[in-house]
Parts: structure tokens; sequence; C-alpha cells
């Protein structure tokens, strides 16, 4: 292979990395800034993930599903998030200046307190016009879920008029018997 050719498959080369680096530099993305990234709850409860979506591409972007990988303890509702469906969020845009509810975690009765670290939701989508039919990578959220102990049942006790109504049966009765005993 003499200089020339070689110079030829080098600068294809070069230009082939630039495109491909180039179309992954322009690829559809979202901004998740979460309200926080660990979620608390007791072993029972449900507890909601709440953020600010963005735009930093420039097309406007449509979110089309989602994906998550979870403990088998947790359930993830992913219907929040589908108020987003069919809508765009424009380049430079976001969701609000409030965090809006993205996903809800259902924590299994029963499931033993600590942290579930590296859980993961998948937002899917693209700049489709509204089409449904990207199904690019837009966002994985990595959160954690804090377990605390299942919420306490409060205790059946008896009311204070029901403790006095039960003692003056007793003592009523206690005073029948003492009559009925003197004569």
């Amino acid at each position: 292979m003499n200089s020339k050719t070689k110079r030829h498959a080098w600068a294809l080369a070069a230009l082939s990395i630039a495109l491909v680096f180039s179309s992954a530099a322009r690829a559809d993305s979202l901004g998740v800034a979460a309200a926080s990234s660990t979620l608390t709850g007791a072993a029972g409860s449900t507890v909601t993930f709440d953020a600010v979506v963005s735009n930093a591409g420039p097309d406007p972007i449509y979110i089309n599903g989602d994906g998550s990988t979870l403990d088998s303890f947790l359930t993830l509702d992913d219907s929040p998030l589908f108020n987003l469906v069919g809508i765009p969020i424009s380049p430079g845009s976001n969701t609000g200046p409030d965090a809006l509810a993205l996903f809800n975690i259902l924590i299994a009765p029963g499931t033993a307190p600590g942290i579930y670290t590296g859980e993961v939701f998948t937002i899917y989508g693209g700049a489709d016009g509204g089409a449904g039919t990207a199904y690019d990578d837009l966002a994985d959220i990595v959160f954690n879920v804090k377990v605390t102990s299942a919420a306490t049942p409060p205790k059946n006790t008896p009311e204070p008029g029901t403790l006095l109504l039960v003692a003056s049966g007793i003592v009523s009765l206690a005073l029948w018997r003492r009559r009925t005993n003197t004569f």
C-alpha cells in the first residue's frame, strides 16, 4: 500500500469517526432534575418520584414509553409519566419550575427495612413529531428506595367513656350482690 492510499484510508477513517461522534452528540436526550434521588417509605406504602424534565437538544422531544429494573420487593407504577405523552418538550424548555410526578414505587408489605440501591427508570422517545415511533433512550434515572419499618397500627384501647360504663356496671353489680346477701 503506497503512502497516498494510506493517507486516503486515514482520512476516510477520521471522517467516519467524526460522523459517528457528531450524530451521537445530536442524539435526543432529556435532563431530569430530581426533587430527591432517594425515596423513603414504609413497607406497604407508595412513594412518588418527582422531577423537572428539560430538553437541551435542538428538536422537540416526545416521550413514548419507559422501562425499569427494580428489586423484587418494589413495583413501579408509571401512569404519572404518561401525562407527558404526546406533548412536545420544546428545545431549551422544561416541564415547568415545579417538579412533576414521573412514577410511583409501591413497596410490598413485609419488605425488610433498608436501602435498595441502583434502581433504574428509563424514559424512551424522540423527535418523531408526535408519531409515537421513536424509542430512543432519552434518560436513565438511577434512584434509591429507603424502606423504613412498617407503620404500626394503632392499639385498640377503649375510650374513657367505655371504661367508665364498665366500671359503673361492676360497681352496680357489687352493690346489688351486697344488698341481696344482707337480707
